[in-house]
């Protein structure tokens, strides 16, 4: 049997990472496992194959893992690297422990006498013939049994077809483009999320001394993010245990009332700010808090909603 991977990102590392766990059930001697990715680097994807130090992760480091069932690897991995576990990671960081994670699923399943080729093709087409897929690639037609398409982040389309290298249209592949910025030039970011905030950050250090501008439809600026802290959730952990499966309802009816109980200072409207209504005082006030409640709610959620 022949399965090919279109695309080799975090989705096709997810996928091999667990079918090596699953692998001592297979009749491994009979599977083939084809790879095709058009970059160069397997395993990390689009979103995490960034030279840079200032776009981060937009989790905790402690949240960040190929495996649910083992939340802390990627501190894990951090730790053994001797590099510092902060809590907001670089997406450079994550993108090594992804390679990693990639180069050791790929032995492994080696060793188990499953056979893996990785190919730096793009793919073109895939066509039907009757059991079977072709496909049509730069280099070259495949045949298999079982095709996944885990093609991730797609690179945006150049939607003003602009040309001009003073336009920086793919963020994660161009980062380090910004260097060429000079610093009494004028700079438009269209979009104000995180990335955007890690581009002005990134000029910023780097001296700009011109205006830098972010526009956005919504005109919302990302909430802060503070330090996290995980915390004792009753009520979700009650509402779990006696029905596990429930409406979205319930579970804001669930979560306004830990934030009632847990903090009577915080609203769990704050969740639902119009941030762009925030005066520059306010933001700064935010900024300095040490720690969010709604936000720590928020987090330590996440493995009763998950389960």
């Amino acid at each position: 049997m022949i399965v090919s991977f279109i695309g080799c990102g975090f989705s096709a590392n997810s996928i091999l990472y667990h079918l090596n766990k699953l692998s001592d059930t297979f009749d491994n001697k009979q599977i083939i496992i084809n790879i095709f990715e058009r970059r160069q680097s397997f395993g990390d994807g689009v979103a995490y194959n960034v030279n840079s130090e200032y776009v981060l992760l937009n989790r905790p480091a402690k949240h960040m893992s190929i495996d649910h069932n083992n939340l802390s690897d990627f501190n894990r991995y951090l730790q053994k690297k001797g590099i510092q576990t902060h809590e907001y990671k670089t997406r450079m960081s994550f993108g090594l422990y992804l390679k990693d994670v990639f180069d050791r699923s790929i032995s492994s399943l080696e060793n188990k006498d499953i056979v893996i080729k990785q190919y730096n093709h793009t793919v073109l087409d895939i066509d039907q013939i009757k059991d079977k897929f072709e496909i049509i690639t730069s280099n070259g037609y495949f045949f298999s049994d079982i095709i996944i398409l885990s093609t991730g982040n797609n690179l945006q389309n150049n939607i003003w077809h602009l040309n001009s290298p003073r336009y920086i249209n793919n963020l994660y592949s161009e980062f380090q483009t910004l260097n060429q910025i000079k610093s009494t030039e004028r700079v438009l970011i269209i979009g104000a999320s995180l990335s955007a905030i890690d581009c002005a950050l990134f000029l910023e250090s780097n001296g700009h001394l011109n205006k830098i501008a972010c526009m956005s439809r919504s005109g919302v600026i990302p909430k802060v993010r503070l330090s996290t802290a995980n915390i004792e959730l009753p009520v979700f952990k009650q509402l779990i245990a006696h029905k596990p499966n429930i409406s979205l309802f319930e579970l804001i009816k669930c979560f306004r009332k830990q934030v009632e109980i847990l903090d009577q200072k915080s609203s769990w409207q704050n969740l639902f700010r119009d941030y762009n209504k925030l005066k520059p005082e306010i933001l700064r006030n935010e900024i300095a808090k040490q720690n969010d409640m709604v936000q720590n709610i928020l987090i330590s959620s996440n493995p009763y909603l998950s389960t």
